[in-house]
């Protein structure tokens, strides 16, 4: 895990109007007393604050991690696998990522995203055990995608939606 600090105008900004609720409910992100909001991201998991990915480690790293995903696209296609299943199921962490970014968009200001963001976490935590398991913006974002969730077995679909990709 890396823990990254800010003390800028947006990590002010957020500590300011959300500190008590973050720190009250959240283990990877604090508001310190001075106004420095911390982000901790566990490690090969990366986090958009905005339409800024934050990631644990190096962006050779971070690089790498996308390189395996392409791999994996490829071995899914080859092992016969839709346009649709790899549409749907396939991992592709950019894309994940980007739909978080547009989910920030679409609050008229940040502080909306994070209180919501942050019930949906606590409501999928009490409902699943894990804050990212059910929570509606991994899933809008689509979990498998987003490496939260394994796709369905290649096995399960009928050989010619296997073959063809219809």
């Amino acid at each position: 895990m890396r823990t990254l600090h800010d003390r800028g105008g947006f990590a002010r900004e957020i500590c300011a109007y959300a500190g008590n609720l973050i720190n009250d409910n959240s283990d990877a992100i604090h508001c310190g007393e001075d106004g420095e909001l911390s982000v901790t991201v566990p490690e090969d998991r990366p986090m958009t604050i905005g339409d800024v990915v934050v990631y644990d480690g190096s962006k050779e790293r971070f690089e790498g991690r996308l390189r395996e995903e392409r791999d994996t696209r490829k071995q899914m296609w080859a092992q016969g696998a839709s346009a649709g299943y790899m549409n749907d199921y396939a991992p592709d962490l950019e894309r994940h990522e980007a739909a978080h970014a547009d989910q920030w968009a679409n609050y008229s200001h940040w502080s909306g995203f994070v209180v919501d963001f942050g019930l949906a976490s606590a409501r999928s935590a009490l409902a699943c055990g894990r804050p990212d398991r059910c929570n509606a913006f991994e899933l809008r974002a689509n979990a498998y995608r987003g490496g939260y969730l394994a796709p369905p077995p290649l096995g399960n679909l009928p050989p010619r939606e296997r073959a063809t990709g219809r």
